[in-house]
């Protein structure tokens, strides 16, 4: 999950910076997950719920092309081009 520039970095640490209640801005880039599925959803006593922060690397899932991601309780809050 490397293929981000330095800049979509900045732009994470951007928004760990105007986000500093949330639980996903205690995240660095290189600490975060993984998303177990595209959307970030995890199922939960048969309901959803979401992954508080999670990494959709299109480059290396899916079919390894596309946007990735960075999102939050399942909103994408950081985009690049994989």
């Amino acid at each position: 999950m490397g293929s981000a520039s330095a800049e979509t970095v900045e732009s994470w640490n951007a928004w760990r910076r105007d986000n500093p209640g949330s639980v996903a801005s205690a995240f660095p880039w290189a600490d975060i997950p993984a998303c177990f599925v595209e959307d970030g959803s995890v199922s939960v006593d048969g309901g959803s719920a979401y992954q508080h922060v999670c990494k959709w690397d299109a480059s290396t899932a899916g079919n390894g092309d596309g946007t990735s991601y960075v999102l939050v309780d399942g909103v994408s809050v950081v985009q690049w081009h994989a």
